[in-house]
């Protein structure tokens, strides 16, 4: 069924055109149809009408990983080094994430009984995400109407193709326009010293120091819906 009274039209300006009812919540004329008749009595021809699936949105995801790391020992230390990349584009357009971890630890043997180890790490991660909740991709894909290619988003002029008049967003603009950017950065270090005086005594003690810092910066265009009644907004989080 044609869910907003609406017909494809690629080639107008809008990319739609209405054939009459109240836009949110006629169902208007059905797929099996071939033909509707406008109020004025305008006989519009559906035989090329379709549905158009809204699984067209996503794409196949492709994940990337590059491990490499470096080991040794002698008769008093032992050392280990790695770096690691994880790299991935989402299944939905404009979104992918990025981590590089570097890992150093060692130790080494000072005296017959005392032994000291030390570990460093730094994570650096982020990307661009789909945003979630209410006035969100999703949120906007779950009413999107199949009349109308999810992928058609834009008009010449780059503004939203919307047949709802901004009722609803079209989930692909809302990814190309709309997206959520963070980037967490993590050090993690620690330092254990053992002490072994006699054979029946173990002597531990560790210390660790963990710090991150997590930015995150969201754009929402004002020919969005959640963003349209303030001309827009830009929220930037820091933690």
């Amino acid at each position: 069924m044609d869910y907003l009274g609406g017909l494809y039209t690629p080639d107008t300006d809008t990319g739609f055109t209405r054939l009459g009812g109240t836009m949110f919540y006629s169902w208007g004329p059905k797929f099996s149809d071939n033909s509707a008749t406008l109020t004025n009595g305008t006989v519009v021809d559906l035989t090329n009408d379709k549905f158009y699936s809204p699984y067209d949105l996503f794409r196949t995801g492709i994940n990337k990983q590059i491990n490499f790391n470096i080991s040794g020992a002698s008769d008093k230390i032992d050392y280990f080094f790695s770096l690691g990349n994880n790299s991935e584009d989402g299944v939905l357009p404009n979104t992918d994430y990025d981590r590089t971890t570097v890992r150093m630890k060692g130790s080494y043997q000072a005296t017959e009984k005392l032994k000291i180890s030390s570990s460093v790490s730094y994570t650096k991660a982020g990307g661009n995400r789909a945003n979630g909740g209410d006035k969100s991709v999703f949120s906007s894909l779950s009413y999107y109407s199949g009349t109308f290619p999810i992928n058609d988003y834009q008009n010449v002029d780059g503004s939203q193709r919307n047949y709802s008049f901004g009722v609803i967003d079209n989930p692909r603009y809302f990814l190309e326009k709309s997206p959520l950017k963070d980037d967490v950065n993590r050090w993690v270090g620690n330092v254990t010293f053992n002490w072994v005086p006699k054979d029946w005594i173990n002597v531990t003690y560790s210390a660790q120091i963990d710090n991150y810092s997590d930015k995150r910066n969201r754009f929402m265009v004002p020919e969005l819906d959640a963003g349209s009644q303030v001309g827009g907004v830009y929220c930037r989080s820091k933690y």
